[in-house]
């Protein structure tokens, strides 16, 4: 299927006090994620399986990973897997999984998996910054997923991009509901102290409405700093073709572009000022339509 694993051991050994089973794997390649030196180990009491793995993964291998779960049934014959206190490093920082150690850190789902409950999964880095996931899923008709976030740092759950570092603190919640073929996503989200490369461009609101059947979203974000609108977004996507086509509005009002200036990358120094005017962006998303008038002051 595409995955690919190299030098792989595996030891089982039911009577073995310490473990009843090894197994480890050097390199492991899959489309979604890649991973190395792979490590797991089981053990049972009673009738809970409780596992360990770790493993390094991500660009470069640069993310590592050590997870403590187990594996059990409830009294509903329900398969219920569970997360014991656990530790993720990512872009450098460490997020511990269920910092209490309480049993609510878990997945419940029925043999033919058409039921899944995320009761809840809970991140914490330091005191202060959260990300708490919970839901069910029934088969294909039925999702309510809710991704909320408590003052995280916009630049520990973003992906790497030469020449553009982002941060500020976010803040709000992701969620998206199915019921049938009707979809009812929706966003709403601050990220206080916006910045770019380092420098801090105001408070940004993020909201997304989505309609029945996610064919069409509405946009409606801002960037404040101070009380006055720097930038502002509103519009639609929609997504009834291949390539969603968009019909937006942006507006700037001062917005600053040094924080771009090392977009540059040569061709372009120096970049500052303050940028002033409307846009109309139209047409497919990949290479839209952009027409409008905007002018900048120093």
């Amino acid at each position: 299927y595409g995955n690919t694993l190299d030098n792989i051991d595996v030891k089982v050994d039911n009577k073995n006090p310490l473990f009843n089973t090894f197994i480890a794997v050097d390199d492991l390649k899959t489309h979604y994620y890649d991973m190395k030196d792979f490590k797991l180990i089981n053990t049972t009491i009673t009738d809970t399986l409780f596992f360990r793995a770790e493993f390094k993964g991500g660009m470069g291998y640069n993310d590592s990973y050590n997870l403590n779960f187990y594996h059990t049934f409830n009294k509903d014959n329900k398969s219920v897997i569970g997360l014991k206190t656990s530790d993720i490093s990512f872009k450098g920082n460490e997020w511990i999984l269920n910092k209490d150690n309480d049993d609510r850190n878990k997945v419940e789902f029925n043999k033919t998996l058409d039921s899944i409950t995320i009761k809840e999964v809970v991140m914490n880095n330091g005191e202060d910054e959260q990300i708490r996931l919970r839901g069910q899923l029934a088969d294909s008709t039925y999702k309510d997923l809710q991704l909320q976030f408590k003052i995280v740092s916009l630049n520990k759950i973003t992906p790497t991009i030469d020449s553009l570092r982002l941060d500020g603190q976010v803040n709000g919640i992701l969620n998206v509901l199915q019921k049938d073929n009707i979809y009812l996503p929706s966003s709403n989200l601050n990220i206080s102290s916006f910045s770019v490369n380092g420098i801090t461009l105001g408070d940004m609101a993020i909201g997304i409405v989505g309609n029945k059947d996610l064919t069409n979203f509405v946009v409606n974000s801002q960037l404040v700093d101070e009380g006055v609108e720097k930038f502002g977004i509103l519009g639609n996507l929609s997504t009834e073709g291949e390539m969603p086509v968009a019909t937006l509005i942006a507006n700037f009002n001062g917005f600053n572009l040094e924080p771009f200036d090392p977009l540059g990358g040569g061709v372009i120094s120096h970049i500052r000022g303050g940028l002033n005017g409307s846009v109309k962006i139209t047409g497919e998303i990949d290479n839209p339509d952009i027409t409008g008038e905007l002018t900048m002051n120093n």
